[in-house]
């Protein structure tokens, strides 16, 4: 843990997003960037680098999008990387508005598979479902609203 809170992740879950980066179809290689535990440069198949930062933050805000750039400028996605974290709407803003991608573990996954725009405003199936939803004029999140 650092000053900020739980910004780091375990080493568990690191491994777990450099093992599962290896076996992704679009990613030809993965290393550590600057020696940093927690920022990785993937290469892509098709030559793109990005250069990402993987955190643990509960909730990723647009201070703590903010706070991610100032530390590492340049990079093109955060992850944050337990299952029970998310995002905030103006922290996801703040990044795209920044080119960058802020994302769960899950629609990182998803996001790989584009280039640019389409990476950075990447929709998971839940969101593209949950805007269907909304369009036919039911409720867009059925359960918990």
């Amino acid at each position: 843990m650092d000053k900020k809170g739980f910004r780091r992740p375990r080493r568990e879950s690191l491994d777990y997003f450099v093992s599962r980066m290896k076996t992704h179809n679009t990613v030809s290689d993965i290393r550590k960037f600057k020696e940093k535990e927690n920022i990785f440069r993937i290469t892509k198949k098709n030559g793109e680098e990005l250069t990402t930062y993987v955190t643990d933050f509960y909730i990723i805000t647009e201070a703590e999008v903010y706070d991610i750039m100032a530390e590492c400028p340049g990079i093109n996605a955060i992850i944050t990387i337990s299952n029970w974290n998310s995002y905030s709407h103006l922290g996801r803003e703040t990044a795209r508005e920044n080119n960058i991608g802020l994302f769960l573990m899950s629609e990182f996954m998803g996001a790989l598979n584009f280039d640019g725009n389409r990476f950075i405003n990447y929709i998971s199936p839940a969101e593209r479902e949950a805007i269907q939803r909304e369009k036919r004029g039911r409720n867009p999140f059925p359960f918990g609203s």
